[in-house]
């Protein structure tokens, strides 16, 4: 592509920039730092080659810098993609050290570059830079909820809401949401059941203190139970799918997903059952789901024409019940 731009006539720099842009749209963190990298060093040669002019125009902007840290933060989320977290850091320090003027949303991105490393110290002063120039808001505190959880910190996780009162920032739905994620990253599910459980008790007639327009939602729900998922405590995810269906909140693609994850991890077939038709009434029982409930599956030692994964999806959605004594489904399917 970059080739293309030059032989279209765009400027090296100009087609650089359109490059990088590219990349990072598309989310390709890894090609992005590496096209940074380059023009960083093309900037360096031109400049050492005597030519100022062409130096500058390939010198890379604030913006450039923030778009591949952001894309660095949203890939570093990605399984064994850890060390782009380091990277985004890295680029931020580098970015600092350049002492140009940054503004609120740059140094947010510094934050979340901060938050996904775990670097809590270069937190605390990105934020307190945005405080003493009056700039704080909502999404700076829920950047820091996030590297709360990153690092475990459930102490401060409990006091941010404090904070945020103090600076006079309002508490919005996605504070809530990140506080229960965090507390569930940071294998704190008490807490996280106490943040919902008082979103719920405040949202009703008598429940006392109201948050305006804050009540839990399907992703403050999921994310629970997702921690519920990973601890394989069946009893607590499905009560707390029960709790959404009582205050009407619909579940999503990633609660089912998460409850059938439990599902095969404890090998429990009633509990995929109930997944199964609980998914197919919502009309969320899809193929990938059915893929990932097979997994309890193992046809039969010895019995004749086992359906393979293929045939079992097309044939019926709905799993047979699980037969612990020989490991696989029992024949016979469960009727609709």
């Amino acid at each position: 592509a970059f080739l293309h731009l030059l032989e279209g006539g765009e400027p090296q720099s100009q087609a650089a920039r359109v490059v990088l842009a590219a990349l990072v749209s598309d989310g390709r963190s890894q090609d992005a730092l590496a096209t940074l990298r380059w023009q960083q060093g093309a900037a360096k040669a031109l400049q050492k080659a005597g030519s100022p002019r062409l130096a500058g125009a390939m010198r890379l902007r604030v913006r450039d810098y923030c778009a591949v840290i952001s894309c660095l933060c949203k890939g570093s989320k990605d399984k064994g993609s850890g060390w782009l977290a380091v990277e985004a850091l890295r680029l931020w320090r580098e970015l600092w050290a350049l002492g140009e003027p940054l503004d609120a949303a740059a140094l947010r991105v510094g934050m979340n570059a901060a938050a996904v490393a775990g670097d809590v110290a270069e937190l605390e002063h990105l934020l307190g830079i945005l405080l003493k120039r009056g700039e704080e808001t909502a999404n700076a505190f829920h950047i820091l909820i996030k590297g709360y959880g990153v690092v475990r910190d459930t102490e401060r996780l409990r006091r941010v809401r404090a904070r945020m009162d103090r600076h006079g920032v309002r508490a919005t739905d996605d504070t809530f949401n990140s506080l229960v994620a965090s507390f569930v990253r940071a294998k704190s599910l008490g807490d996280a059941e106490e943040v919902v459980a008082d979103l719920e008790r405040a949202s009703t007639p008598t429940g006392g203190a109201k948050l305006e327009g804050v009540q839990p939602g399907v992703r403050m729900y999921t994310a629970l139970l997702q921690g519920y998922a990973a601890q394989g405590d069946s009893r607590r995810a499905l009560g707390l799918l029960k709790r959404m269906d009582a205050r009407g909140v619909r579940p999503n693609a990633v609660t089912y997903s998460a409850l059938a994850a439990m599902a095969v991890r404890i090998e429990n077939a009633c509990v995929a059952q109930t997944v199964a038709q609980q998914a197919k009434e919502q009309g969320l029982y899809s193929s990938a789901l059915h893929a990932s409930l097979l997994r309890l599956t193992a046809v039969e030692e010895g019995a004749p024409g086992g359906a393979t994964e293929e045939g079992a999806l097309s044939s019926s959605p709905t799993p047979r019940p699980f037969s612990p004594r020989v490991g696989g489904w029992q024949k016979g399917g469960v009727s609709e």
